[in-house]
């Protein structure tokens, strides 16, 4: 025998009223809000009190299945991290850092009054008028923070970084070009204001002592000057932002586009003094070296001699440009 099917009701079945009084009462009380109670009859959005977690300050809200607590407590007590291994901690402090000596003992440090400069040579000119020639050589009390850096010319580049990165209890740096830090560009800016007006002084030391190309401090001081004394660098807006391949092998071409075109431009203005503007040669053309008058000993190179000129000054500036601080 065959069972008769059932027959399917057009209208839905209604819900008892039990479950409807017992929906209506987890409601939020507020009227015409339709949200489930949190707490004291009233959603969290209409005043109902998080339970807070049970741990110390903390005022995070408790999760259910935390045991009163919130999550990040919860894994700190059932879950704890591993220890870190040996390789992973920072070494021990090292040193002296120039904060606690040198600083201080450049900024107190006062001009010799009497001949204590050696390049204190009172000069008279035709005119009778006394002049004061420029102070080229270091006195015998020079600024605390030349002394340092000019006793420590033996060392390798970037000797003052690595012995500051030590007196904190840090490891090196992993590269000479490795961008700085805050609290390395506050310190760069602090050592630059001190050798400011100073003949004597060379920033070429501080430019090894920090592991940096010579002129680098002028780089960082407009940088700071543009950013109204921001010390910290910005943060790029896609930094962390993983490419493909595809995306990789555009950018790839751009850059390198960008380089192709620079390259002239650069050249135009190294040459630009004496006259010569540098124009792009297609591929396969040998350009022709003609004479240029007013530049005699341009004139006597050969063609080559010329060329190489201009490829080295444009990839020095390149380099200048791509260095960063």
């Amino acid at each position: 025998l065959v069972k008769p099917r059932r027959r399917l009701s057009v209208n839905p079945p209604k819900r008892s009223p039990s479950l409807q009084k017992s929906s209506s009462r987890r409601q939020c009380r507020f009227p015409g809000c339709t949200k489930t109670i949190k707490s004291q009859g009233h959603c969290q959005r209409h005043g109902a009190k998080a339970k807070r977690c049970k741990v110390g300050d903390c005022d995070k809200q408790a999760q259910g299945t935390c045991d009163g607590m919130c999550k990040r407590h919860w894994k700190e007590i059932h879950h704890p991290p591993p220890p870190p291994r040996p390789e992973d901690l920072p070494p021990p402090p090292q040193g002296q850092s120039v904060y606690d000596v040198i600083i201080p003992a450049s900024v107190a440090w006062k001009v010799p009054k009497k001949g204590n400069t050696a390049g204190e040579i009172i000069a008279s000119d035709v005119s009778g008028m006394a002049t004061m020639a420029a102070m080229t050589e270091m006195p015998s009390d020079p600024l605390p923070l030349i002394a340092h850096l000019q006793g420590n010319l033996h060392l390798e580049a970037g000797w003052h970084r690595t012995q500051e990165r030590l007196a904190r209890g840090m490891r090196p740096a992993k590269s000479a070009s490795a961008q700085f830090e805050t609290w390395e560009r506050q310190l760069v800016m602090f050592e630059i204001m001190l050798m400011a007006g100073i003949p004597y002084a060379s920033h070429r030391d501080l430019a090894h002592a920090w592991g940096r190309e010579k002129g680098f401090h002028n780089v960082l001081v407009s940088q700071v000057c543009d950013r109204r004394g921001e010390i910290a660098r910005k943060k790029r807006s896609d930094s962390g932002r993983q490419m493909s391949q595809e995306q990789k092998a555009i950018f790839k071409e751009k850059l390198k586009r960008a380089r192709a075109n620079k390259k002239p431009k650069i050249a135009g203005e190294v040459l630009g003094g004496t006259g010569i503007r540098a124009v792009p040669v297609p591929v396969g053309v040998v350009p022709v070296h003609a004479p240029i008058p007013g530049i005699p000993g341009l004139n006597e190179l050969p063609p080559a001699s010329v060329e190489e000129m201009v490829q080295e000054q444009a990839e020095e500036a390149e380099m200048g440009d791509s260095a960063e601080v």
